[in-house]
């Protein structure tokens, strides 16, 4: 079961482990002061304006089929 993230507020200063958010979109999400780590999204993925998953600890998930 994949948790599908939305709007998601995350606390200043959180710690978010193990987190999947392939598909989420996290546009109305503050996450840039969260410690993000061990956690991954896919290209379906939407992030906040301003935020580089590349300076956390996220990885990147291809998906090996077209879902609908």
């Amino acid at each position: 079961m994949v948790l599908r993230i939305k709007n998601a507020v995350i606390f200043v200063r959180s710690t978010i482990k193990n987190v999947d958010f392939a598909g989420s979109d996290l546009r109305e999400s503050s996450l840039n002061h969260a410690a993000i780590q061990n956690s991954i999204y896919d290209e379906k993925t939407i992030w906040p304006e301003g935020f580089h998953p590349n300076n956390y600890d996220l990885h990147m998930h291809l998906s090996i089929c077209n879902e609908t």
